[in-house]
């Protein structure tokens, strides 16, 4: 997955994104992956019976958390890097800001 990020980072797709930490701001960018990078295991919680049942899946999107960094302005932090095993439809991710955008990698 770390050669996906990589990837993901580099990508001019990824740019707006990356200017909006360059001017101070927090961003937050879904990426949907045109080939997976490996799998997650999905946990899901029955509720009746409290128990977790575990799928092995395809990881086929991220939703990536990035912030400026003080101390080093050419480097962001990246705080969330959340794998998904389902892709990401326009809208479906919305914080207090609005919309999270994002793009196909």
């Amino acid at each position: 997955m770390q050669t996906a990020l990589v990837g993901i980072f580099n990508d001019l797709n990824m740019q707006p994104f990356l200017a909006n930490v360059d001017a101070g701001n927090d961003s937050g960018v879904n990426v949907n992956l045109n080939a997976s990078p490996g799998s997650a295991d999905v946990y899901k919680l029955n509720k009746k019976t409290g128990v977790f049942a575990t799928t092995n899946s395809a990881v086929v999107a991220f939703f990536i958390k990035i912030r400026p960094n003080p101390g080093n302005l050419d480097i962001p932090i990246i705080q969330t890097v959340v794998p998904q095993t389902t892709p990401y439809t326009g809208g479906q991710l919305v914080n207090k800001k609005g919309v999270v955008n994002g793009f196909t990698y």
